[in-house]
């Protein structure tokens, strides 16, 4: 570690002799506070292997993310240290090296739009027409930055190698902060449609990359901008490893491990367990596929119900959990009801291969008097009794008995 510290050190004070010390504590700054950016990146790809590994749409999108700006934050001090150096090889990386920093700070911003798509409304960036709009600027701004190359207009490089903004270069601060209010509408519709998201606060992105960028705006010359990215990058990797703890993947509900670990029944009055009525028959007859397409669409039934009243969590299997703020009998039977009707709409959709349906048990408790494996086993009870009820139905209306 001494040694490579004082290699960067003797590579420094070759490009400082003649700002002297000054200069010298300059790029040592800038040096730092990019080196912890790239240590944050590469701590949080480290510990959250799980991540790195996974497919998914949004967790590629975030990858991405985390490799632009691990590169960026290698880029800053580099075209820092080389400014006012002339030279045709320093100029050709200066300016190669700022303008994919313009080029990063645009792109950064579009897969976060892309990411808050994919990772909230399960849809393909690619194929979103909802946000489809951010590539035709960001593509204009990426061909000025070619054209840059050619006719300065973003930002120039004198013959001496000194870097300088232009005025269109605020143009792509503009265009970010637009891309960031848009992030922040999304976010206020989907909480709006499903209710808030757990684990998932996007001003954990948004709060320190607007801080930093908005910093080196203020103040030519430092470089905190990456660095917040990487802080930021670091906070949605840690929210993630959260939900896949805590939040049933193939649902999008909370499972049964924040239900113990949690706690969040302690605020809660009432509870409805459900059951999904012949689920063994879809799976056996029709296939586990349509099996995990049923239980989506009841996670996604039940979000939409709970969200209102409490929250909602898949609790194993083919069995859910609805807790209720107020808990009251008329409540409860409204949240039933409710789920039923949602149910009977996809029902009622014509091509449907199998039918939905749940038995109920329901009750109301206090936190603080039962302890929860009580409650549960008593709803429990009321939900095979509920069970065996529509069986018994089931049976008489295949026999034709009224």
């Amino acid at each position: 570690m001494s040694v490579t510290f004082g290699s960067l050190l003797l590579i420094l004070e070759r490009f400082t002799n003649e700002g002297g010390s000054e200069q010298m504590i300059y790029l040592i700054s800038i040096y730092t506070s990019n080196a912890l950016g790239i240590a944050a990146i590469l701590t949080a790809m480290f510990c959250n292997m799980a991540i790195m590994r996974n497919s998914r749409t949004d967790y590629r999108i975030i990858k991405l993310i985390c490799v632009l700006s691990l590169i960026a934050c290698c880029t800053d001090p580099l075209v820092f240290t080389l400014d006012g150096h002339g030279g045709r090889l320093y100029r050709i990386i200066n300016m190669t090296g700022n303008s994919y920093l313009f080029l990063a700070n645009i792109w950064v911003s579009v897969l976060w739009i892309g990411f808050l798509r994919a990772h909230l409304w399960g849809v393909n960036p690619l194929k979103d027409r909802k946000i489809r709009w951010i590539l035709y600027p960001s593509a204009f701004m990426s061909a000025m930055i070619v054209i840059n190359f050619f006719h300065p207009v973003v930002f120039s490089t004198s013959s001496q190698n000194v870097y300088g903004r232009l005025p269109f270069s605020y143009a792509f601060v503009i265009l970010t902060a637009v891309f960031f209010a848009y992030s922040i509408y999304l976010s206020r519709i989907y909480k709006k449609e499903n209710g808030s998201r757990r684990f998932f606060p996007i001003a954990v992105y948004l709060v320190p990359v607007s801080i930093g960028f908005g910093t080196q705006m203020l103040f030519y010359g430092i470089s905190v901008s990456w660095p917040s990215v990487a802080i930021a990058a670091c906070g949605i990797m840690m929210s993630l490893q959260n939900e896949m703890a805590y939040v049933d993947y193939l649902t999008g509900l909370l499972n049964r491990s924040y239900l113990f670990t949690a706690r969040p029944y302690q605020s809660m009055k009432g509870l409805i367990m459900m059951d999904i009525n012949s689920f063994k028959a879809i799976n056996d007859q029709i296939g586990h596929e349509m099996g995990d397409r049923a239980l989506r669409e009841i996670g996604a039934v039940l979000h939409d119900v709970a969200c209102t009243y409490g929250f909602a969590i898949r609790y194993g299997g083919d069995e859910f959990l609805v807790f209720s703020a107020n808990g009251s009998e008329q409540e409860l039977n409204e949240i039933r009801d409710r789920i039923d009707a949602q149910l009977k709409l996809l029902n009622d959709k014509p091509g449907r291969r199998y039918q939905l349906s749940l038995s109920y048990g329901m009750t109301s408790f206090s936190a603080e008097q039962e302890d929860i494996d009580d409650i549960i086993r008593r709803v429990d009870q009321k939900m095979y009794e509920n069970k065996k009820f529509f069986y018994q139905q089931h049976e008489r209306r295949k026999k034709g008995i009224r």
